[in-house]
């Protein structure tokens, strides 16, 4: 096998999800020594398509059925806020599996859990496993052998379990054009506000909109008759992501 993948998978209220993962008891005779605390991926799937803005669509991997079937189960049940780690190994040059590319994905859920038990006549050759998709918040990839990384963050911010991700959402209007005239902060430190204009530079006043503060949480309001938003508490004033919301 020249290629293998192996997921560390951590929960905010499970822990380490895929410890135990990779032994006897989990996976019979595939168990692999060394990577008992980790998932063994049979296939991942990813893709990232733009259209005004980039829209990351779910990462997908295939895993065999194993200790961790059970906690999946419960982590997509409660929108359980995960931390996904996909290493993938090659052979080297010198006959031996070297770790060369990683994908690291935070603040991610379970968008679908489908479970395949194959046809016993049919495909008899193939093994019970399972298709997992998973959101994110944020996403990095980094090529080691090369020394080449990418990161981007998505829109799915703030999120919490047991509350709806926000993706796809559809009464939400990306500003094409950045918002503009930041005023001074009132006395209390990290409070800001901004001034939201369209692409003409008309204000845009009384209008509704959400924000994305930076340590995730997302608030609604309303510009005055000015085209100010409200005044919000952040830690970073620079990095305030605002949607201006359709009627």
């Amino acid at each position: 096998m020249s290629h293998v993948i192996y997921l560390s998978l951590k929960g905010k209220k499970q822990g380490l999800i895929s410890a135990g993962c990779s032994t006897p008891e989990s996976i019979g005779n595939r168990y692999q020594t060394g990577r008992e605390d980790e998932i063994q991926v049979l296939s991942v799937s990813h893709s990232v398509s733009r259209d005004q803005n980039a829209h990351h669509h779910p990462v997908s991997f295939t895993k065999p059925i194993d200790k961790s079937s059970p906690l999946l189960a419960m982590a997509i049940d409660g929108n359980e806020l995960l931390e996904a780690r996909f290493m993938h190994y090659r052979t080297s040059p010198m006959g031996q599996l070297e770790l060369f590319y990683e994908i690291k994905l935070t603040g991610a859920t379970i968008v679908d859990l489908t479970y395949n038990y194959p046809h016993s006549i049919n495909d008899n050759g193939s093994i019970p496993h399972e298709v997992v998709m998973l959101d994110y918040k944020s996403i990095s990839c980094q090529h080691i052998a090369a020394g080449t990384s990418g990161y981007s963050i998505t829109q799915l911010a703030g999120r919490e379990e047991g509350r709806p991700l926000l993706s796809g959402f559809s009464n939400v209007k990306p500003l094409k054009k950045p918002l503009v005239e930041e005023t001074p902060v009132k006395p209390a430190k990290h409070h800001a506000r901004y001034r939201c204009v369209d692409d003409d530079g008309n204000l845009l006043t009384e209008r509704k909109y959400r924000v994305c503060l930076p340590d995730g949480q997302i608030k609604e309001g309303k510009t005055d008759k000015q085209g100010y938003t409200q005044w919000h508490l952040t830690d970073d004033k620079k990095n305030l992501s605002f949607h201006i919301l359709k009627d």
